[in-house]
């Protein structure tokens, strides 16, 4: 469970099948100390594949969340603007820690920040596309 402070996103399934389990959290927009708690709202999860769209995020919906594999899957994560710890925007890891066992979307939620799990790490990639603002690219033209 982790969240994009400040960010835009696009997750798209490129194959198989993923379930997203999300929370809105509009104040961990900024940077999270280990131990302290936010105040979150659960939303309904989804089981995506290749077959649905591109799931949204935005800096106060659905900017808390994990992403589980049901099978063999494998998605394309994009974000503007990038993770930054000096910007700001580094990503913080969380732990439900409500007691009550209902999850249906719309309930309130307690979230607690933890360390980063020793098993996950993600390697950013500088974009070495096209320039910004260009509109006359033809990937046909030759």
């Amino acid at each position: 469970l982790h969240n994009h402070p400040g960010m835009r996103g696009m997750l798209k399934v490129l194959y198989g099948r993923v379930r997203l389990n999300s929370y809105s959290a509009p104040n961990a927009n900024r940077a999270l100390v280990f131990g302290e708690r936010l105040s979150a709202i659960y939303q309904a999860p989804s089981t995506v594949s290749a077959v649905d769209p591109a799931s949204l995020i935005d800096p106060d919906n659905t900017n808390v969340h994990e992403i589980h594999a049901l099978e063999d899957a494998a998605f394309l994560d994009v974000l503007t603007p990038p993770y930054d710890t000096d910007a700001g925007r580094p990503c913080a890891y969380f732990r439900d820690i409500t007691k009550a066992e209902d999850l249906r979307s719309g309930t309130q939620r307690l979230l607690e920040v933890i360390p980063s799990p020793p098993d996950f790490w993600t390697e950013p990639m500088p974009y070495q596309g096209l320039p910004r603002g260009t509109s006359s690219w033809n990937p046909f033209r030759s």
